[in-house]
């Protein structure tokens, strides 16, 4: 157990024992949040002067941090939690994902690197949607690490993979000061100033059914991949030339689903971004196609995907498109989230919004539906 206080130190207990094993002093302001990694081994604080500071705890010897980031939050950090799944890594190092809550309103995800004794923070994303002038009071992972939710003046529920705000969830009378998910990640309890405790039933609502609730079935074909199927996959969809990168990295199908454009450029040496571009649209589209490897390593060629076939809010490929009252279409979830936020103008033009209606583009999802069959067809 991890306790910090307004004494501006950390103290690591066992429980067992109920004594102090370690105790972490570094900090100059009041520490007011603190989460263990998934393995245990690690743990972050945050302080009221906006610092993140990482230990480790099975270091017996050494009680200084591992790496710090300052001015994560410039009002100092409220909240922050690990995400049970990490972002996978390459030879010799290994990533975390961590959430970050602030009295500045914003909620941060943030990748640690660890290697060899050190370690770094690198910002992510930021979601900003619970306005200005709030406090974050909390942020916490749903058991899968799909879904991630925040609290303020109201609950928000986020797809970590998108950075999407899938839904608002009100109810409270007051500032809400905790959140936490059943162990299925089906129910969502909360805490408020009104001196209530509510539990909500997530199972039919629009977060479960969008990419929170993602076939994990799929992912789990793809991390049984060796370095070899990876590669064997880049050539079959035209990007032979990299490789060599993912041979020397050591990337196997565990890795290969946590890429993003910053690991791509950063991480691999990927500098030409229509390249990293292509490389992620193929990825999206394994993933969400199911194909066995073995399907994927036969497939001998590649079809482009249509522009119109990607919401441009989440840049994403619909899954459920609607028309909004500017003719364009998005992504269900995403306009949802757009409305929330109090918007009325068009995502595209900026122009005023006759109305917020929405209508189902069943047309454009028939046509992606096919082109799904053709692309599955050609494996």
């Amino acid at each position: 157990m991890l306790v910090g206080s307004e004494d501006e130190h950390a103290s690591l207990w066992n429980i067992k024992t109920n004594s102090i094993m370690k105790q972490f002093t570094e900090h100059t302001a009041i520490i007011f949040a603190a989460a263990f990694s998934p393995s245990g081994q690690f743990v972050v604080t945050g302080c009221s002067n906006g610092w993140l500071k990482l230990w480790d705890c099975q270091d017996e010897e050494n009680t200084e941090s591992v790496c710090t980031q300052k001015a994560s939050h410039e009002l100092g950090v409220t909240s922050c939690d690990f995400s049970p799944n990490g972002l996978g890594g390459t030879k010799g190092q290994h990533r975390l994902l961590l959430a970050s809550g602030g009295n500045d309103s914003l909620v941060k995800l943030w990748q640690v690197t660890l290697g060899h004794g050190t370690g770094s923070f690198s910002l992510w994303q930021t979601f900003a949607d619970h306005g200005t002038h709030v406090n974050v009071s909390c942020v916490t992972f749903c058991p899968s690490g799909k879904l991630l939710a925040s609290c303020a003046e109201n609950i928000r529920l986020w797809d970590v993979s998108t950075g999407t705000c899938l839904q608002v969830i009100e109810g409270h009378s007051r500032y809400l000061t905790g959140i936490g998910f059943s162990s299925d990640g089906t129910q969502l309890v909360s805490c408020s100033g009104d001196h209530s405790v509510k539990m909500w039933d997530l199972k039919n609502d629009l977060a479960c059914q969008t990419g929170a609730s993602e076939n994990l079935a799929i992912e789990n074909i793809i991390t049984q991949w060796t370095s070899e199927n990876v590669i064997n996959w880049l050539a079959e969809i035209g990007l032979g030339d990299l490789g060599h990168i993912f041979e020397s990295k050591e990337i196997t199908g565990s890795q290969l689903i946590h890429l993003n454009d910053m690991l791509l450029a950063t991480d691999l040496g990927i500098d030409e971004e229509n390249t990293r571009k292509q490389l992620l649209t193929e990825l999206q589209w394994l993933k969400s196609l199911g194909m066995s490897s073995k399907k994927c390593a036969s497939r001998s060629n590649t079809i482009a995907v249509p522009q119109e076939f990607f919401c441009p809010i989440t840049h994403d490929i619909f899954a459920e498109p609607v028309t909004c009252a500017d003719g364009n279409s998005y992504e269900l979830a995403a306009i949802k989230a757009w409305f929330l936020m109090g918007r009325t103008t068009s995502p595209l033009t900026n122009v005023e919004l006759s109305s917020m209606n929405l209508t189902p583009n069943f047309e454009l999802q028939n046509r992606i539906s096919e082109f799904l069959a053709q692309r599955l067809n050609s494996a």
